[in-house]
């Protein structure tokens, strides 16, 4: 619980600074930078906490096995899908009308 507490609190903070931010009429050239150091620490701590994590561990290749599968599906289901969806709107291969 106290982790989601501060996960919603940081989320209200950053809001009101984006916000404030907005209103100014200054370029942000950090900010690209910013975003991709915050992301480096943000992929540091989820892995440093999955890594710590025994029961993860112990489990990994059901873990790999139920993503394959997964994403396997997921694929799958998208292409049938755009297959789908371009018939019906009557675009082919190309992307030009019929």
């Amino acid at each position: 619980m106290g982790y989601l507490l501060l996960y919603i609190i940081f989320c209200i903070a950053g809001g009101f600074y984006g916000n404030y931010l907005k209103k100014r009429d200054k370029k942000l050239t950090w900010s690209s930078k910013f975003q991709t150091a915050m992301l480096i620490v943000l992929l540091f701590t989820m892995g440093s906490r999955l890594g710590a994590n025994q029961r993860i561990i112990n489990n990994l290749s059901g873990i790999g096995l139920t993503s394959l599968l997964i994403t396997i599906f997921v694929l799958a289901g998208s292409v049938i899908a755009i297959f789908i969806m371009r018939k019906l709107i009557g675009i082919n291969k190309v992307g030009d009308g019929k």
